[in-house]
């Protein structure tokens, strides 16, 4: 008796659906990445939260140059850094000053030395309106001169990050890296079980097996981070 021939259908769902080996190999070459640095030079980091949207997004996994002696830094540069409030979490951000400059933002302008600057074209608000709450520093900030050895870091995501309007300026032994390029990306779900439980690693595995390639930004991966 001859095998029944698959219908179309059939044939479309057995397509869709996701390959084990497959997903855990990407995940496996994922975590040692961002656990094992790359001949001591280079590591991944996750990027947790949309501070520096939509240049970086939650989710992200980026390959990092560790600093080295006799790197520099410019204004407009992306980096890694040690979170100045607390030390043992690290953060993404732009230079937008460097030591001895006068930084000074007015009704959302990034003003430095009295020069009102012109931001890249990444940087966006989401926010129309000018927030003159007298203990907010988020659309008015400074005058601050900002002391030597130090940057003045701003995101992207202008009104809903937390940067050095906040917490002032970024000591140069602070900065870890330099962003190189997006090497893989776990895009965020709100509705993804949370890692609280033993039964939940269970539900979340399999919740992310299914989910994988919804959630993996493959149209991400390589681009450089500017």
């Amino acid at each position: 008796m001859s095998r029944p021939k698959q219908t179309p259908r059939k044939r479309e769902e057995k397509k869709r659906k996701p390959d084990l080996f497959l997903w855990v190999l990407i995940s496996i070459a994922v975590a040692l990445l961002i656990i094992v640095p790359v001949r001591g030079k280079y590591r991944g980091f996750l990027v947790s939260s949309d501070f520096m949207e939509p240049t970086l997004r939650q989710g992200d996994i980026v390959m990092v140059k560790y600093v080295e002696d006799g790197d520099s830094f410019s204004v407009g540069d992306i980096i890694v850094f040690q979170y100045p409030p607390e030390r043992s979490q690290y953060r993404f951000g732009r230079i937008a000053a460097t030591g001895g400059q006068r930084v000074q933002i007015y009704e959302k302008k990034l003003y430095v030395d009295n020069v009102q600057i012109d931001e890249p074209p990444t940087v966006f608000f989401t926010d129309r309106n000018i927030e003159r709450d007298l203990l907010s520093v988020r659309d008015f900030f400074g005058p601050f001169d900002l002391p030597k050895n130090s940057y003045f870091i701003l995101c992207d995501n202008r009104d809903n990050s937390i940067d050095s309007r906040y917490w002032h300026e970024l000591p140069v032994e602070l900065v870890i890296g330099r962003p190189r390029y997006i090497y893989f990306t776990w895009k965020h779900d709100p509705n993804a079980p949370a890692l609280d439980s033993p039964f939940n690693v269970v539900k979340a595995f399999f919740y992310n097996l299914f989910k994988f390639f919804g959630r993996a930004g493959f149209d991400r991966i390589g681009k450089k981070v500017t």
